[in-house]
């Protein structure tokens, strides 16, 4: 019997043990897609403010080369 009693309690230790590895990967799971989902959130925000600053960038060009052309002018005159 104690044989038999022994190889129970072993057997549950090792079910509890078990239970709580899966409980732990399921929550670095959940922590890793959480993570993820920021990761992406600011990868989208980076891509957004690039764009804005490449079009920021045409604009201060544009300006840029207004002003010299009409300083330009006005320096002649």
């Amino acid at each position: 019997m104690k044989f038999i009693e022994k190889d129970s309690i072993k057997t549950s230790q090792k079910d509890r043990k078990a239970k709580k590895a899966m409980k732990d990967c399921q929550l670095l799971n959940e922590e890793s897609k959480g993570l993820e989902y920021k990761i992406n959130i600011i990868k989208s925000e980076i891509g957004k403010n690039k764009d804005e600053l490449g079009s920021l960038e045409d604009h201060k060009m544009f300006l840029l080369e207004l002003s010299t052309s009409h300083n330009a002018n006005w320096v002649a005159k």
